[in-house]
């Protein structure tokens, strides 16, 4: 309820931020229910949304966006839910996004842009054990994959290939807003994530690929690269 007032007042719901903030701020990492977790973490970028609308850009909204994002980045390192993590890392894009401003220092960049890189490899990684578990065999007849467990399965992969599009999402967000300090990251994505996505030949990681390079022509621009990366991405 508290998130539906918050999205529907907009800068009307400026005087209860605070309280608020609070609240959603302490329920990020809510260990019993993980729909409080999401609803927690999606709220915060609207919180600073209402908060921009009556002060504008300035020195305290920014405060504000570094404190909700220590606490996704807190929420993050203990998060086993790919559900929740998508929400995390899409809160953390719609705050950027928000500010549309290079609030962040160099540092911080190349933080959150490892931080996305780890987020995609590991969430291969637990690709690649579901796919084994479809392929294992049974010990008898009841220990057997049914049809519920293998949609299960089925399920569980296809969230992780949206949490990794939301991180792509979040680096394409980085690209626009902080320009000036992703080159470490560019590199990195260049020679390892990317040409694994397109080598791979799955559907869903040359989709990343993809959207990947989309964000940086659009943000970086084709004169950011070389002549020859700038080939090789044609």
């Amino acid at each position: 309820m508290l998130s539906v007032f918050i999205d529907e007042l907009g800068v009307g719901f400026y005087d209860y931020i605070q309280p608020a903030s609070e609240i959603m701020l302490s329920l990020t990492d809510y260990d019993s229910n993980d729909s409080i977790r999401q609803t927690a973490v999606s709220s915060l970028p609207d919180l600073i949304k209402v908060y921009k609308q009556r002060q504008g850009l300035c020195a305290d909204l920014v405060t504000l966006a570094r404190h909700f994002q220590a606490n996704i980045d807190k929420a993050m390192k203990k998060e086993t839910e790919t559900e929740v993590l998508i929400s995390q890392v899409v809160a953390m894009k719609d705050i950027i996004l928000e500010l549309q401003h290079p609030y962040l220092s160099g540092e911080e960049v190349g933080v959150m842009g490892e931080q996305c890189l780890t987020i995609i490899e590991k969430s291969l990684k637990r690709i690649d054990e579901i796919e084994e578990c479809k392929k294992e065999a049974p010990e008898d007849e009841d220990s057997a994959l049914d049809e519920e467990d293998l949609n299960m399965l089925k399920e569980e992969g296809k969230d992780e290939y949206d949490l990794q599009i939301a991180t792509a999402e979040l680096i394409g967000a980085l690209f626009k807003t902080h320009k000036q300090f992703v080159q470490v990251l560019v590199g990195k994505l260049q020679q390892d994530t990317l040409r694994a996505a397109f080598e791979s030949g799955v559907q869903k990681r040359l989709k990343l690929g993809l959207f990947i390079l989309d964000d940086m022509i659009e943000h970086l621009g084709p004169t950011y690269f070389s002549q020859q990366d700038f080939m090789v991405i044609v």
